[in-house]
């Protein structure tokens, strides 16, 4: 009979990135994601290319297009998992993600997750 499966609580995250930022942020985020599922880190997936959508409304300051204008720009979906530990969350949201991140609000996911240890 084989061992059972051990799976661990886990936070996954899902951020939208514009593709031409793609690069950059992969290279400032991927250094801080923790390994905790085995012997690896740098641990991500994205998608290929998407299109996002938004219009900015007055007193926001978009990265890119105009107040009151919508807007598409070409985006992947990113995914990353982080131990369950909402100390680290907040730390990694605030001090990886929104500084590496082009857009004035990123769009960031967060769920509840199991990983197979």
């Amino acid at each position: 009979m084989k061992n059972k499966s051990v799976w661990t609580p886990s936070y996954r995250l899902v951020i939208f990135v514009p593709e031409q930022d793609m690069d950059a942020f992969m290279k400032a985020v991927s250094a801080h994601i923790p390994s905790f599922m085995g012997p690896y880190d740098h641990v991500a997936w994205w998608s290929e290319e998407g299109v996002e959508q938004f219009r900015a409304l007055e007193g926001a300051q978009p990265a890119q297009g105009m107040v009151g204008q919508v807007e598409r720009d070409s985006c992947r979906r990113v995914e990353l998992s982080l131990p369950y530990d909402q100390d680290m969350l907040d730390r990694f949201v605030q001090a990886v993600i929104l500084p590496s991140h082009p857009w004035e609000k990123p769009v960031i996911y967060i769920y509840n997750a199991q990983n197979l240890a």
